[in-house]
């Protein structure tokens, strides 16, 4: 997890992967962590990349965070604490939606990687999500609503606005 801060870790950490031709799927910390999912945490392109051909996309924590969640959370809490990162992550999630993530798994407590980055205020990982087809409701029990996204209204406001007159518009034309 600490390869973000300190960037020569990458190195050490993906020759101790390749050497030992450890799996990078399976639970080495408490919570079901794997090693993918720290790499996911320490928001490093290059490990993420270089171990995801690795890894198991599906793969969840024992609260059921998935890869997709963990990217944005982690890229979400280091925009809080260096503001100027803000494109920090974004690539990383990227990466993982091209690898087939699904955008609108949730945890075991419903919360879905759009909650997680509209609950942290990373307006530019929400428009990217909303741009892959996040839903802004989950199918967990809870059934967390759109009021988690107010704090990035007016990203989420454009993208209802247009869902909003393609649904009446297909309503209409249904009617006729």
């Amino acid at each position: 997890k600490e390869a973000g801060k300190h960037p020569a870790y990458v190195a050490l950490v993906l020759t101790l992967v390749h050497n030992d031709n450890s799996d990078i799927n399976k639970p080495v910390l408490w919570g079901g962590y794997s090693v993918f999912h720290c790499a996911l945490l320490s928001t490093s392109l290059e490990l993420v990349t270089s171990l995801s051909p690795m890894a198991d996309m599906d793969i969840v924590t024992s609260q059921g965070d998935s890869p997709l969640y963990l990217a944005v959370y982690a890229a979400a809490h280091r925009l809080r604490s260096l503001p100027a990162s803000c494109q920090d992550g974004l690539d990383i999630v990227q990466h993982l939606l091209e690898a087939g993530c699904d955008v609108n798994t949730a945890n075991k407590a419903g919360w879905s990687a759009l909650h997680q980055a509209s609950r942290l205020g990373h307006e530019r990982m929400i428009r990217l999500l909303l741009d892959w087809g996040a839903e802004t409701r989950s199918s967990g029990s809870h059934q967390h609503s759109l009021s988690l996204l107010s704090s990035c209204s007016s990203v989420v406001t454009r993208s209802m606005s247009k869902r909003k007159e393609r649904s009446i518009r297909n309503s209409n034309m249904m009617l006729k």
